[in-house]
């Protein structure tokens, strides 16, 4: 995974259909949403009903699958990485302020060209530092991805580098996106397995205004929330260079506990053995060519 890669996630673990399910330029006929989405009939509609059924989450956990497909003129890999999610949101004291959104996402398992192993990738973001983590290599990276003072909220679609698709504003998608309700199985492969899943969700497609920076790699995006409850179950973002990423959330778990712990960015020690990168801002911004710091066993390099 890549920090500029968007969210969202084939489906995990006993689950899966037996191909990618990538988009199709011919999509198959399908009723109109209207006729299968009984009570949301518009983007408009879904965007509130999702607004208000955000309203109550504290907690998020799901298994997640996600599979990043490289464009033509990159070759068109594919690699697939599964494992489990962990998000969490927490009311703010001033009501004007934005609620405190943490994540973590664990991947244990690497399928690339056709071979499957295990290979250990963790994503930890704690509402400041987002943390790339390898244990196998003993590679740690931490970035801050907020600055300090900054109002932002790096989760939200189009704005950072893992959007979650949860507890998303409707004001904050629609500054960024024109959106559309369109039948759940539009723009899907001829997968029975995957259209089965999928018949019995609302989907949201979302095209990038013009002009909107935050936005302007994708081509689209395309989002799955579940009838029964409005939990986000897969969702699609194609990018202006013909490269895609795909995420499947499953077993979804709303409001369950889930400790603080999960969401420590805490640096392991260079002593053990650990390449450990930090990535901070300046208040007077970088200096011309200046590196950020990265401590290696024995060594410290500050900006």
């Amino acid at each position: 995974m890549t920090l500029t890669a968007f969210i969202l996630l084939p489906l995990v673990l006993g689950a899966a259909p037996a191909q990618p399910a990538a988009t199709s330029p011919t999509p198959p006929a399908a009723p109109p949403a209207s006729a299968r989405n009984p009570g949301i009939t518009s983007a408009d509609e879904l965007l509130s009903a999702l607004e208000r059924a955000d309203q109550d989450l504290r907690t998020f956990e799901s298994l997640i699958q996600y599979t990043r497909v490289a464009g033509d003129l990159q070759g068109g890999d594919q690699h697939v990485r599964r494992g489990r999610l962990w998000f969490a949101s927490e009311p703010p004291a001033d009501p004007a302020a934005r609620a405190r959104r943490r994540f973590e996402v664990s991947f244990t398992e690497l399928i690339f060209d056709g071979r499957k192993r295990d290979d250990v990738e963790e994503w930890i973001f704690d509402g400041l530092w987002l943390v790339e983590r390898r244990p196998t290599d003993k590679q740690f990276i931490k970035r801050r991805v907020i600055k300090p003072g900054e109002d932002k909220d790096p989760l939200r679609i189009g704005e950072g580098p893992f959007p979650i698709p949860v507890g998303q504003k409707k004001a904050d998608v629609l500054a960024r996106f024109d959106a559309a309700l369109v039948d759940p199985l539009d723009a899907l492969q001829q997968n029975e397995s995957l259209r089965k899943l999928l018949s019995e969700t609302y989907q949201l497609r979302l095209t990038p205004r013009d002009g909107v920076v935050q936005t302007r790699d994708f081509r689209e995006v395309r989002l799955w929330y579940q009838r029964k409850d409005l939990l986000p179950i897969f969702a699609v973002a194609t990018n202006t260079d013909g490269s895609r990423s795909e995420v499947f959330l499953l077993k979804q778990v709303k409001n369950g506990p889930i400790g603080p712990e999960r969401f420590r960015t805490d640096e392991p020690r260079p002593e053990d053995g650990w390449v450990v990168q930090i990535e901070d801002f300046r208040p007077d911004g970088p200096a011309p060519g200046q590196n950020p710091s990265i401590r290696t066993p024995g060594t410290t390099i500050k900006p």
